[in-house]
């Protein structure tokens, strides 16, 4: 496995990555390394030794591995493990010049059309990972949320990030924002298993659910992984009453259900076409729908 070796000293010196204010990052610090020629970007976690260190060391070294397997110009992949002085802290990546994607999604200054052509990359994605079985075992992004998402200024794509997180061979999986925020979907244990951690196991119902609620939270601008089943249904049908069709409302319905879930990117085609969209913020249906909420 090749190392990026560096000592104590110019650790120190390292540029470290300022994230906007918006974006969460608990488990690491990010560092700039740039020799004039490439620019690197170090993830270089709080916590590295114990069970959690060999899980994420693990699933490090599985995505290197497994890299040209994989072959997705999208994911941004680990590339080296990063050894500071003589102790593994954590790995390097490709330094991209990027917008993350929960900036743009939650912008009220970004028209809903280009919004949606990235929801549709991200789904494109999920879609293409579906046919990826590194290890022969099936690959999953794992924790699909806005800030694990970054649009690239060079290559003009949309990417995803933080693939420590994912789920790859035996690798032990991650919390899942979407789900671990959520009271509703432990009524489902079959569709939405849980180890005895209670840290959620992907698989294609998982991720399906996490974009299906990226995509109401960008035409909601709020957090609709948070709303009661009651309070979700409310507002897939005020969705409805804003003429949405019902092949595009239907695909969220499957979410508290034993049905399996899946969405077809093309119906997104109906959100910046439809002239009520404005109207869909989710502030908006608690005025127009405040008899429901007293």
């Amino acid at each position: 496995m090749e190392t990026l070796v560096i000592n104590k000293t110019n650790y120190k010196k390292l540029k470290k990555l300022e994230l906007n204010k918006d974006i969460c990052n608990t488990e690491s610090k990010l560092f700039i390394l740039d020799n004039k020629v490439v620019k690197k970007l170090l993830k270089i976690f709080f916590i590295n030794e114990g069970v959690y260190f060999g899980n994420k060391l693990l699933t490090i070294n599985s995505l290197i591995d497994a890299k040209n397997e994989i072959n997705i110009k999208e994911l941004i992949l680990p590339e080296k493990l990063v050894v500071v002085g003589d102790k593994v802290a954590g790995f390097s990546m490709p330094y991209i010049n990027n917008y993350n994607l929960q900036l743009i999604l939650s912008s009220k200054d970004i028209p809903i059309s280009q919004k949606i052509k990235f929801l549709k990359e991200i789904g494109k994605i999920i879609e293409k990972i579906q046919y990826i079985k590194p290890y022969n075992k099936a690959f999953y992004l794992s924790d699909i949320h806005e800030s694990n998402f970054i649009y690239d200024l060079e290559k003009k794509i949309v990417c995803a990030v933080d693939l420590d997180g994912c789920k790859i061979t035996n690798n032990e999986p991650s919390p899942i924002k979407f789900l671990s925020t959520n009271k509703n979907v432990s009524k489902y244990p079959y569709k939405y298993p849980q180890k005895e951690n209670n840290v959620y196991i992907p698989n294609s119902n998982t991720e399906y659910f996490c974009y299906m609620m990226m995509i109401l939270n960008t035409i909601s601008y709020d957090q609709i992984n948070h709303l009661s089943e009651s309070d979700f249904y409310l507002y897939l049908q005020y969705l409805k009453d804003l003429g949405f069709s019902h092949e595009f409302l239907s695909q969220f319905y499957t979410i508290y259900t034993n049905s399996n879930n899946k969405f077809e990117i093309d119906t997104l085609n109906e959100i910046p076409s439809n002239n009520n969209i404005a109207k869909a913020h989710y502030k908006v249906f608690k005025y127009n729908y405040k008899k429901y909420f007293n």
